[in-house]
């Protein structure tokens, strides 16, 4: 692939361990610009059960959502997708950009936990942990991570 016959387009290496080879992955910039420097204010994980959003870069459907903010101070609300292409592409704020990628980390981990409580799994919560078990399966997450990325979820374990 050559890079220049996508001027509008910007490209990341990937190394696949499986071929032992480096391939290059194409970015693609869409409504939100890579010439534009952006800082992540929030991230939070809605559930698939409330309100869903619209992503303001790719104009899809989202329902875990990130808000960035630009320099000039415009907001847009995101996908974790969109987010994780903004942090490849390198217009993340640096000094937010590992936090950033620490938040998404810990927003799919609740997500996956809410996906597995959802599956038919049996949540329990006490003050340091939310586990859920399902069979001999059992997950398990900080609850301060719950109550963060996934408030209602956790307002939800909460009242029972």
């Amino acid at each position: 692939m050559n890079p220049t016959a996508y001027p509008d387009q910007t490209w990341s290496f990937t190394s696949t361990i499986r071929n032992q080879s480096i391939r290059m992955k194409r970015l693609i910039e869409r409504n939100l610009k890579f010439s534009n420097r952006y800082a992540v204010t929030s991230i939070s994980i809605t559930g698939i059960n409330s309100d869903w959003y619209c992503c303001d870069n790719c104009n899809r459907q989202i329902a875990n959502k990130a808000t960035v903010r630009t320099t000039t101070g415009d907001q847009y609300v995101i996908g974790l997708d969109c987010l994780k292409t903004l942090a490849q592409a390198g217009v993340l704020d640096k000094s937010n950009y590992l936090q950033s990628q620490d938040d998404i980390a810990n927003a799919q981990l609740v997500a996956s936990l809410i996906g597995f409580a959802n599956d038919g799994g049996t949540v329990e919560k006490d003050f340091m942990y939310v586990t859920v078990t399902k069979g001999h399966k059992t997950k398990q997450c900080f609850s301060h991570l719950v109550s963060q990325y996934a408030p209602m979820f956790f307002e939800r374990i909460t009242q029972n």
